[in-house]
């Protein structure tokens, strides 16, 4: 099984009828429901993308869990989902692809894959022989090192207090430690960044950020934690205050590095 992201996973499945792959996608959208108690949508099909597309179709739906096996079982899942419903196209690539005449995922199924090679990159390309049922994308079982660690956080009320962001600070720095370690890199920079809510017209806006360099590098909670207060010393301002879910955000970057 490969972790893709917080909530998200791949699990491939060999050897197993359609049935009974079937029951075990209903089986586990029911048993997260009922242990964690959010809803949950299975898709299944010979590709990571189009496993990605037949979970779109289920939670279009509103099924547990859709599978999608057959030429024309893909070609109807496809043909009701726009080209921007498929894993990586962006907007401004649908953009594109609509004046290609590329509307829906089934037209991008069918468009020749040497012409988005050549419009576009390989990585599209890549996606179109995946939409064709030819696996481009392997299943990751141990993910890559991370060479950018991001901890965004952000608060529920005002925030005014240099010592609320201190102590939030503090506890992100030390998380970022824990990232790091996991993983056994080091960081040889740290990024701070800050901003006020811009959708509060009526309170003045700020936004700024500072990177601060570590040397040596490390992934030492203590010493992130000394260098995050020293950039957030260094870019504070008095009087800036937000709030909502994304108020005072509190940001660091760092390149990680064996």
């Amino acid at each position: 099984m490969e972790i893709y992201s917080i909530d998200e996973a791949f699990l491939q499945l060999r050897d197993m009828g359609a049935d009974l792959a079937e029951s075990l996608g209903d089986h586990i959208a029911d048993t997260v429901r009922k242990w964690i108690g959010i809803p949950v949508c299975v898709g299944m099909a010979p590709t990571k993308t189009l496993a990605k597309a037949a979970n779109r179709t289920a939670k279009n739906q509103g099924c547990r869990s859709f599978k999608m096996e057959t030429e024309g079982q893909i070609d109807d899942a496809l043909r009701e989902l726009s080209v921007d419903d498929v894993w990586g196209v962006s907007s401004r690539w649908k953009r594109r692809l609509n004046r290609l005449g590329v509307d829906t995922a089934l037209d991008l199924k069918h468009i020749s894959p040497m012409l988005i090679r050549k419009h576009f990159n390989i990585i599209l390309e890549r996606t179109v022989r995946e939409l064709n049922g030819e696996p481009c994308i392997p299943l990751e079982l141990s993910p890559p090192r991370k060479k950018q660690i991001i901890v965004s956080r952000s608060f529920g009320k005002l925030v005014t207090s240099y010592d609320d962001l201190a102590a939030a600070t503090a506890t992100y720095a030390a998380r970022l430690g824990e990232k790091l370690r996991q993983q056994g890199t080091y960081a040889n920079s740290l990024y701070v960044w800050i901003a006020t809510n811009p959708f509060r017209s009526q309170d003045k806006q700020y936004t700024t950020g500072v990177s601060v360099p570590l040397v040596p590098a490390t992934s030492d909670s203590t010493m992130l934690i000394a260098a995050a207060h020293a950039g957030l010393k260094a870019i504070y301002r008095k009087g800036h205050c937000s709030k909502r879910p994304a108020s005072w955000h509190s940001t660091w970057w760092m390149p990680a590095r064996n």
